[in-house]
Parts: structure tokens; sequence; C-alpha cells
């Protein structure tokens, strides 16, 4: 008798412990991994010289126009030389900074083409100065604003919505066994050259299936950028919404760090 009482004791506590798991609250990521990114504090936008290992870097010399809360959007941070400022104006069509009339009340009126100038024989190139690039991307990121901070070269064109697409992932709930913060890693696709860069997960995908556009650096380093489980016929299949976040770049015969 007191045997059985005592396996109906320890059934009777799994159950309760059960029903505890299962009303127990399942905390989104951003509870879970980002509880300080409500009560975040605003960077101010100051105008001053820092140094960076053996580069003077003049912060803020042009401020932005508009100001955000830390939480309320996402910086888009990147960096180039003169051949590569005409990305900036689908970039920023893109992430939904300015519209096409707004962005030509800044174009100059140049006689050339800002990508059809020769910077190969550039200053840097004849003197045979170093480019920064690491030290510039980390000097991007500390003058982000922002909580999320979306670092990336400026050849490569984010999909349309990131800003609200990510800020409703992070409202999604987490079931993972860790509280450690995450970086969000975007993958990247290559299109053939003279090929429209599409902005929705659908037009990626009906490039992928005419094979005009594939896995970046397909032929450098595919193992590098694939999909964990790739394979663009079951991203066909899923739903829509589930990627809809992604970087395009163009396929070129030289891999480029400019």
């Amino acid at each position: 008798m007191m045997f059985k009482e005592r396996n109906q004791s320890a059934e009777n506590e799994k159950k309760e412990n059960y029903s505890k798991a299962e009303n127990q609250k399942i905390l989104s990521h951003k509870e879970k991994m980002f509880p300080d990114f409500n009560n975040c504090s605003t960077k101010k936008l100051e105008t001053k010289f820092v140094q960076h290992s053996n580069y003077w870097v003049l912060q803020n010399y042009i401020k932005a126009s508009e100001t955000f809360l830390c939480n309320a959007t996402i910086t888009y941070t990147t960096l180039g030389e003169l051949g590569y400022l005409h990305n900036l104006a689908e970039i920023a069509t893109r992430w939904q900074i300015l519209n096409s009339e707004e962005l030509l009340k800044y174009k100059v009126n140049c006689a050339r083409n800002l990508k059809d100038l020769d910077v190969s024989n550039g200053y840097r190139f004849f003197n045979g100065i170093f480019f920064p690039i690491n030290i510039a991307r980390n000097i991007a990121w500390q003058n982000a604003a922002t909580y999320f901070v979306f670092p990336s070269d400026i050849e490569l064109y984010p999909s349309v919505n990131v800003i609200p697409e990510f800020l409703k992932l992070l409202e999604r709930r987490d079931v993972s066994n860790t509280t450690n913060k995450r970086v969000f890693v975007l993958p990247v696709f290559e299109l053939e050259e003279n090929e429209v860069p599409p902005k929705y997960k659908e037009e990626l995908l009906f490039l992928l299936l005419m094979k005009k556009a594939h896995i970046f650096h397909k032929n450098i380093c595919r193992p590098c950028h694939e999909v964990p489980s790739y394979d663009h016929r079951d991203l066909a299949k899923e739903c829509l919404t589930i990627l809809t976040i992604i970087l395009i770049g163009f396929i070129s015969q030289h891999f480029k760090t400019f």
C-alpha cells in the first residue's frame, strides 16, 4: 500500500511539473536575448576628432537630418570609396531613407558618372596607401545611435522592409535553452550581370530557379556563405514570409575588397 502511495505521489509530482512547464511563458527573442532593448540609451551625434589606430577620424562631419530613439529602428552602416558611391542611391531607397524624388535633391550635376570614374589610379592606389576596411567598419559601428546595427558591404543591396521585418522577428517566441545575445546573419546571393536586383523573396526565388542568381561566392567559397541545409527548391515551398530579409550582390570575375 505504501509503495502504491509513493508511486502515486511521484506521478502527481510529474504531472504538476509538466503543468507548470506548459503554463510557463515562452519568452520572445527580445525578452530573452535583449532584455535591455526597450530601456537602451540613445547616443548623441557629436562632431569630434577621434584617433583610431594610425588614423584620425572626424566623426559626424555631416550630421543626420533626423534622429531616432535607439529602439525605434536599425542603423545601416557601410563604407566605400568614390567609385562605389553610386550604390548608395539604391541602398537608400531600399532602406527607406529617401524616395527617388528626394534623392534627386542631393545629386550633383557631374559631367561623368561616379561608377565610370577610374578610381584604380587614384591618390591612394598611386601612393600605395592601405585602405583600413576593418577600422572603417568598426568606426561606423561605434557611431551608430541605435541598439541594433546592420553592417554591410556597399555593393550588397538589402531587401525592402528589413527594419519592420526584423523588429517583428524579435517578437517571435524563442524556445532555445540559452539567453546569450545573438548575431543575426543574412543570406547573401549574387546575380548574373545586367539582372535587375530583386526586392522581395519571391523575385529572388524566380531568379534562383532560372539560374540567374546564386549563393554568394559560389565559385570561390560556397561553404563560407551557404545557408544551412540550403536548397532553393525547399525555399520555394516555404511560406514567403519566413525568409524576407536578404542581401543581393553582382557576380564579379575578380574578388574585390576595395
